[in-house]
């Protein structure tokens, strides 16, 4: 029965780390089909944001330069403007075009005469040249836009000078375009591989318009991430659950081995000695005991003549009838548990033979036990010892199990 039970145990080990495994690997195909098919999402997802993004921050450096020079060709038409670059007032120049840069939210405002030389500044600008152009501009290796806007002479097509007006795209203007277009910007003249490559007149730079992964993945990366967790998890679980399986099964099998060979007519087969798990080192104990019992009760028997009855001083025993005679006469007839009882003790006479033993003897391995055996031996008692005796051929040790006494 405890043999039984263990194999039972076994199997439901067996079944569970199996259906554990089963789940390993089903958690795991499910996450790597959830991770291939949520990169191709997310990379398309970041493709569309990215194109989005850049085309924001375009808009926004668009709208820039049409307010510069909006507010360029603004003051270009102003009378004051035009009656001090006739009369070449740089310094009145300079304290003219200090109001209209602040109040148009300039960086740098100046004026130049007819011949391309620098009358009045306002605000940093520095090794400006009016060949450069206007546009998006990389000045001294910083980037910024400029606006140019020809100054004329009322109803003429002279020119009087040059009104060149522009914003520098420094990290405050850079943070309000990345917090307007959800991004963030970064300038590299080195980097070629831009999202933004942008080109002046004089000189290559690049604004990266980085799109933030928390606004671009998914809830399908959260899953992901789980999925990922619980395979790992059942992973751990099933690797477990298999070395405490292997560490069980390994012992049962050598016990079974040796069982085998026992069982084969090899009562001497080494059996191991097993120190855990607790349920088969019981197992192990009692295989070692009854190992013990089967040498003790073949070296007794082989001692014995092969006769069809046993012989006690009040009685005489004919196994081939089950009978009990005394004085010739037959007193009692025994059942087949009872004859076997007996014949298991008068084999062995004046030795005591543990419970476990007899009821082995008596019923197998798949039945019986203590109280059982205590009935029967109540009853075999009532057969064999005479009416009047006060001691019994079936002496009870207590605590071990019972003996024949002639």
């Amino acid at each position: 029965m405890r043999a039984l039970r263990l194999g039972v145990h076994t199997l439901k080990n067996r079944l569970l780390l199996g259906m554990t495994g089963l789940l390993f690997f089903a958690t795991l195909t499910a996450s790597l089909v959830m991770f291939v098919w949520g990169a191709n999402r997310l990379e398309q997802e970041r493709g569309q944001q990215q194109k989005t993004a850049e085309s924001a921050v375009f808009s926004l450096l668009l709208a820039e330069q049409t307010r510069i020079s909006d507010q360029l060709a603004l003051f270009g038409e102003r009378p004051t403007l035009r009656a001090l670059l006739q009369a070449q007032q740089a310094n009145a120049l300079s304290l003219y075009i200090q109001d209209f840069r602040s109040q148009g939210g300039l960086d740098f405002l100046a004026v130049y005469g007819a011949d391309g030389a620098l009358l009045a500044s306002n605000g940093r600008l520095r090794n400006y040249d009016l060949a450069l152009g206007h546009g998006f501009l990389l000045l001294d290796g910083e980037p910024l836009l400029v606006a140019q806007q020809v100054v004329y002479l009322p109803d003429s097509d002279l020119p009087l000078g040059t009104a060149v007006a522009g914003l520098w795209l420094e990290r405050p203007l850079l943070n309000n375009f990345a917090a307007a277009a959800d991004v963030q910007l970064r300038w590299s003249e080195t980097e070629t591989a831009a999202s933004l490559p942008l080109r002046s007149s004089n000189g290559p730079a690049s604004l990266f318009v980085e799109v933030q992964m928390a606004n671009a993945a998914p809830g399908w990366v959260g899953w992901w991430s789980v999925g990922m967790i619980t395979a790992v998890l059942t992973l751990i679980g099933w690797l477990a659950g298999w070395l405490l399986l292997r560490r069980q099964t390994t012992s049962l099998q050598k016990l079974t081995i040796a069982a085998q060979k026992i069982g084969q007519g090899n009562p001497h087969a080494p059996l191991p000695l097993i120190a855990a798990p607790t349920e088969v080192r019981h197992l192990a104990t009692a295989l070692h005991r009854l190992q013990a019992q089967l040498i003790t009760a073949q070296q007794h028997k082989s001692d014995l003549p092969d006769e069809s009855g046993f012989a006690a001083p009040s009685f005489l025993y004919d196994n081939a009838r089950l009978a009990v005679q005394r004085d010739g006469q037959e007193t009692a007839r025994l059942t087949p548990l009872e004859a076997r009882l007996l014949e298991t003790l008068m084999r062995n006479p004046g030795q005591v033979l543990n419970s476990e033993l007899l009821i082995t003897a008596v019923w197998g391995s798949d039945g019986g036990d203590k109280t059982m055996l205590k009935q029967l031996v109540y009853r075999l008692r009532s057969k064999i010892d005479a009416e009047n005796s006060t001691v019994s051929h079936i002496e009870t040790v207590s605590g071990v199990g019972y003996a024949f006494k002639n």
